[in-house]
């Protein structure tokens, strides 16, 4: 947990549930988790897309993506995730400083759920993130979780 980090009590929203940060600055991972964590959610965090790739491979139930990463764009990171049947399921909301409707676009239609520009609103993030979260649960109790066949 992060020093200074006020606890609060969990939701039924974000209750054990683990957030991925995909982010190459630092800064910006660390003022996420931070609210985060206030907010009672598990943080993991990665600051490239192969990392993020891997850290996928914990099955966080929320991941947060920047669509401008040093090894490889966003788009590309969430194409990868979303290939894999087992991480496909999981919400992905970008959270990006660029302002273009085609980067958009591309973000969505590699499996994005959500497009939200920086700086980030954090009341606003936290209110979509219970909604994701929710959706994602409800689709998972009535078609049971993801798994072997």
């Amino acid at each position: 947990m992060r020093e200074g980090v006020p606890t609060m009590g969990t939701t039924s929203a974000n209750s054990a549930a683990t957030i991925l940060i995909v982010d190459d600055s630092y800064d910006d991972r660390y003022v996420l988790g931070w609210h985060l964590q206030a907010a009672g959610y598990n943080v993991l965090e990665a600051d490239c897309g192969r990392e993020g790739i891997r850290l996928a491979k914990q099955l966080p139930d929320l991941i947060l993506m920047d669509i401008a990463l040093p090894d490889m764009d966003g788009t590309a990171t969430i194409r990868t995730i979303k290939q894999d049947p087992e991480l496909a399921g999981i919400p992905i909301i970008v959270l990006s400083g660029w302002d273009n409707e085609l980067v958009k676009r591309a973000a969505v239609k590699a499996g994005c759920s959500d497009y939200l520009l920086k700086p980030i609103q954090f009341e606003l993030l936290l209110k979509l993130i219970a909604r994701r979260l929710n959706n994602h649960r409800s689709v998972e109790q009535s078609i049971g979780p993801p798994g072997p066949c």
